[in-house]
């Protein structure tokens, strides 16, 4: 037990840095309201579908996200933190090399709880939409839980990333 609690200490860090190392979600009471607590715990507890945190910066999104990832790694196999902006190189690096990205895209999401962090941090262009796209519909495919965070508002992220989107994050 005290090896896991140090290597998810270490990976919390790591993904999302030494201010959320050790974040719980008793932790992020203090961010967010009973009613979306409680949301999100039942969320969690089903581990199914998106979970989407979207507001301005200095709302705890970050903060639940590393609690998150926490309790994960209790409950699941794998689990995959990205930035979006990680991702995005991440996928630039495999063209180089392959020629393609999809199946190196498939292969970072296919973990059993992911979190795509910051969307729409990276100025947005065609490529950058596909690949948003993409990533939500190889996640809702694989019915994981996946949870993603954004600083834009729901319609905001309309606009950047259309609809089709939009429809699937916020659809259920």
């Amino acid at each position: 037990k005290d090896r896991k609690e140090k290597f998810i200490r270490e990976y919390q860090r790591k993904h999302f840095g030494n201010n959320f190392e050790g974040a719980t979600l008793s932790q992020s009471e203090i961010a967010f309201r009973a009613p979306e607590q409680q949301q999100i715990s039942q969320w969690f507890k089903a581990s199914k579908d998106f979970l989407v945190m979207i507001g301005p910066p200095g709302t705890g999104k970050t903060h639940m996200c590393a609690a998150l990832t926490g309790e994960a790694w209790w409950k699941f196999n794998t689990v995959r933190v990205w930035r979006e902006q990680n991702l995005f190189t991440h996928l630039r690096d495999a063209i180089e090399r392959f020629g393609d990205y999809i199946n190196t895209l498939k292969q970072a999401l296919d973990d059993e709880f992911c979190v795509i962090d910051d969307i729409g941090s990276t100025p947005v262009n065609d490529w950058r939409k596909e690949i948003i796209f993409n990533a939500i519909d190889i996640r809702r495919e694989m019915g994981y839980p996946t949870v993603l965070t954004s600083n834009y508002t729901q319609q905001e992220l309309t606009n950047k990333y259309e609809a089709r989107v939009t429809s699937r994050l916020f659809g259920g």
